[in-house]
């Protein structure tokens, strides 16, 4: 009687620990891809809550003269950290104008990480004038 060999159907120990490596690396690889992601996503939102802190203070800014101003520095919550703002009014002196301008700087600054982030408008406004009221 003649014996057939047959190789045994399947993959060996070598292969299958390649593949799963290979596997490991690929999903380490998709991993840290979702943590940056997520990571840029959350400095965005932090941002954009900066910028609309700033706009709705400005306009708050605008509509009082500025040495009625009550507050010119604080704290306020950024997404789940903390931030400082201020307030900067300095007068622009012109010789061409006979309004007297003065400069409004606001900023916020908050740590992220490691590292400081800010967000600063600045705009102009007559110093005698306040922004009407609608």
């Amino acid at each position: 009687m003649i014996k057939y060999f047959h190789p045994k159907k399947g993959f060996t120990l070598v292969e299958l620990i390649m593949a799963v490596s290979i596997l490991s690396v690929g999903i380490v690889l998709v991993l840290r891809s979702f943590l940056s992601i997520v990571t840029a996503l959350d400095s965005s939102q932090n941002l954009i809550k900066a910028l609309q802190f700033l706009e709705a203070k400005m306009s708050e800014v605008r509509l009082v003269k500025g040495d009625t101003l009550q507050k010119t520095q604080g704290e306020i919550n950024i997404g789940s950290r903390k931030a400082s703002w201020n307030l900067e009014l300095s007068p622009l002196e012109s010789e061409d104008s006979e309004e007297s301008l003065e400069e409004i700087k606001l900023k916020v600054f908050w740590l992220e990480g490691n590292k400081h982030r800010d967000a600063l408008l600045v705009t102009l406004r007559n110093k005698d004038t306040i922004a009407p009221q609608y």
